[in-house]
């Protein structure tokens, strides 16, 4: 039994479970490979405090190293439920399934894939967030491709 479950191990769930952790809870986090994330497969990150220039990879690890270094468990695997047991939730994954008090949904935004070769180039010319990337095309013609309104607000910030 945990005090916390996280779903999710970028820097909002990490955070909240080193928070969590500092607070004498026990944590457990739950994400899938770490390696398959935006965040991971960022060539560089300019806005994140205290680590201007830092790659994705990086400062995953060192999020990672800063949160299993305090003792929250993370676990490697896909969440496919989450059931209300009382006042207990069971998180399964896999074939398993972990119980906890509370829950942290972290899962952040989930981009999919539209145009050929996009996937490919996530990190290295494919970008999502023109505040978190907009410094890497600096002096650079870029071509914003959005099928959201708020595409033409992206561009005017490029």
């Amino acid at each position: 039994m945990h005090d916390i479950i996280v779903i999710g191990d970028g820097p909002a769930g990490l955070s909240a479970a080193i928070t969590a952790r500092m607070r004498g809870k026990n944590v457990v986090i739950i994400s899938k490979n770490r390696t398959e994330s935006g965040l991971y497969k960022a060539i560089e990150i300019g806005n994140y405090p205290g680590f201007p220039g830092i790659s994705g990879a990086e400062l995953s690890g060192k999020l990672v190293m800063h949160a299993s270094g305090m003792g929250v468990e993370i676990i490697e695997g896909r969440v496919t439920s989450v059931l209300p047991m009382g006042k207990d939730i069971n998180v399964s994954y896999g074939t398993e399934i972990v119980t906890g008090k509370s829950l942290i949904i972290a899962t952040g935004v989930v981009q999919t894939s539209v145009f050929p070769g996009e996937a490919e180039l996530l990190g290295r010319g494919v970008s999502y967030c023109a505040t978190c990337d907009g410094m890497l095309y600096k002096g650079k013609k870029v071509c914003v491709v959005c099928l959201s309104p708020d595409a033409e607000e992206e561009a005017d910030f490029l």
